[in-house]
């Protein structure tokens, strides 16, 4: 009989918690492991712009899976809210931190899954400390900007980005009656995708009144603070209640 192995997998969103689980499928007696750095696994991504608008009540019902339940179903152990700080190829081990004890530790692995997804790329202007900015990539995210909405005074705000993920912010964010403002660094919005197809969301944009500003080096920001307050738009400018 083979020893058992151990199979790492680095990241619990959706790749990461289906990766490990069809790994413990495919080698039943292999010790599987699941670090995620955040509370939350197996995370329903495409649903958080739904939270955002009310048409999806609670932001917990878009986490497919406690780490409990993921264990038990999938035989899988799961440790959240550790951080991976390094891969050590030559020994096959990790280092990792936990977020909550700030003791780290290293495992061995023999083999190992990278399912980190991607880093939000950051306003230069924004610092780390502004209170009224964030991403919209997980649970303590919408629940972060669910909290900005219930206290926004002025019902403005500004969605940077015209990607997949800003485009569907922006349209909850429509929905909910604020003024928004979508900002894109390239003249049109998603600008990933062909002129066409560009210059039909752009259609849509302009029929449901979000203001779209494309070349974003023309748009300015005031700070209050530790939050951002204003945009400045060719000496306009314009008050916010937050940033997304």
């Amino acid at each position: 009989m083979k020893p058992e192995q151990t199979i790492v997998v680095i990241g619990g969103n959706a790749a990461g918690a289906a990766a490990a689980a069809k790994a413990k499928r495919i080698n039943p007696n292999a010790k599987v492991i699941l670090f995620e750095q955040s509370k939350y696994i197996s995370i329903g991504t495409c649903e958080l712009p739904y939270v955002l608008s009310g048409e999806i009540d609670d932001p917990l019902s878009v986490v497919f899976f406690d780490e409990q339940k993921f264990e038990y179903e999938k035989n899988v152990k799961v440790f959240t809210k550790y951080n991976v700080e390094k891969i050590k190829v030559h020994t096959k081990s990790i280092l990792v931190l936990s977020l909550i004890e700030l003791k780290p530790f290293e495992f061995k692995y023999d083999k190992l899954i990278l399912a980190t997804g991607s880093r939000v790329k950051r306003v230069p202007q924004f610092s780390s400390e502004l209170t009224n900015v964030s991403p919209l990539k997980s649970v303590e995210d919408v629940i972060r900007i669910k909290k900005f909405i219930s206290e926004a005074k002025q019902k403005r705000v500004c969605v940077i980005g015209s990607g997949y993920i800003g485009l569907e912010a922006a349209e909850a964010l429509n929905k909910l009656g604020f003024e928004v403002y979508l900002i894109e660094q390239e003249r049109e919005p998603f600008p990933s995708t062909d002129k066409e197809i560009r210059q039909r969301v752009k259609k849509i944009l302009d029929e449901k009144r979000i203001n779209f500003l494309g070349s974003a080096e023309n748009v300015k920001y005031r700070f209050n603070n530790s939050k951002v307050a204003a945009l400045v738009i060719e000496g306009r400018q314009i008050e916010i209640d937050f940033a997304i």
